[in-house]
């Protein structure tokens, strides 16, 4: 029988295509990364058993997918998962960018194809692969590759989340692999606050005058205009506005992000935005020190 470095060695997954890397929207929006935590709904990295293996009465690779947790496009067992979000924040408040997983949970189906495709060396039997248990992660973009500053610093860091670069043990090292036992977990950083945009961006219509503006500390109109707000001068550039606030929004989605961060999108019709009376929009205006 094998031994346990035997059995990991055997381990693989479908090699990941090589990732260029993440998206500048993606860079920028590292600094606010998804707190699993709060998605996940739980307080403590212990909500499962911490050891790799069978669990829950589920057979490796027939879990439902109901009862893992979604994060960053894969699926992971709930305190993995948690503790992966953790880490993900913990990555991006160092290095500013944001990691990118490539798989997590792989079904028996997908390990049986990996199986055919790579034979006994390169995969392990299906049935027995840490991704059928929902405790494996194949990382992608800079983290695919050793030595480049994402995989150093999951390498220094990752076993404070209990996560451990199982790759290296493979007879075919494998740097984007890494898996979850649990140990040296340690307790996530609580999350950076995060602005709730709805509560700084107003969108005001002055039914006087027809006129839209966006209030918002950040915003102004024109280069060398007063900021404070930022007037529309038609419906063409309001809706570019809201198609960038959609596209925005969606990327947090996309990349798995705190969904805090969103940014509100206002009505499609400019004629559905809040409109005020001339004494309601100077009110506005004063508020944001316009007046």
């Amino acid at each position: 029988m094998r031994d346990r470095k035997d059995q990991r060695a055997a381990e693989n997954q479908a090699e990941p295509k090589q990732d260029s890397g993440v998206s500048r929207r993606t860079v920028i929006f590292g600094a606010g990364a998804l707190s699993i935590l709060a998605f996940a709904g739980v307080d403590a990295l212990t909500a499962l058993p911490a050891a790799a293996g069978p669990w829950g009465g589920y057979l490796n690779g027939q879990i439902p997918t109901s009862v893992l947790t979604p994060i960053g496009g894969t699926l992971l067992r709930n305190d993995a998962a948690v503790a992966m979000g953790a880490m993900m924040q913990a990555h991006a408040a160092a290095l500013g960018s944001a990691l990118r997983l490539t798989e997590g949970y792989r079904d028996l189906a997908g390990q049986r194809a990996a199986y055919a495709q790579y034979g006994p060396d390169r995969a392990a039997y299906p049935g027995t692969s840490p991704h059928g248990w929902a405790l494996a992660m194949d990382f992608g973009g800079s983290a695919y590759t050793q030595g480049t500053a994402s995989w150093n610093w999951l390498r220094q860091n990752s076993q404070n989340y209990g996560w451990w670069w199982a790759g290296g043990s493979f007879r075919t090292i494998e740097p984007w692999h890494w898996e979850f036992d649990g140990r040296n977990t340690a307790s996530p950083t609580p999350p950076p606050a995060v602005t709730i945009e709805e509560e700084e961006d107003m969108y005001i219509r002055n039914a006087a005058t027809g006129v839209i503006a966006v209030f918002g500390a950040d915003y102004r109109s024109g280069s060398s205009g007063p900021t404070g707000y930022h007037q529309f001068l038609n419906q063409e550039e309001y809706g570019n506005w809201r198609s960038l606030l959609l596209t925005y929004n969606s990327e947090i989605d996309r990349v798995g992000l705190d969904p805090r961060g969103k940014k509100f999108v206002p009505p499609a019709n400019l004629f559905d935005v809040m409109g005020v009376d001339a004494n309601g929009w100077n009110v506005a205006k004063s508020l944001y020190g316009l007046a």
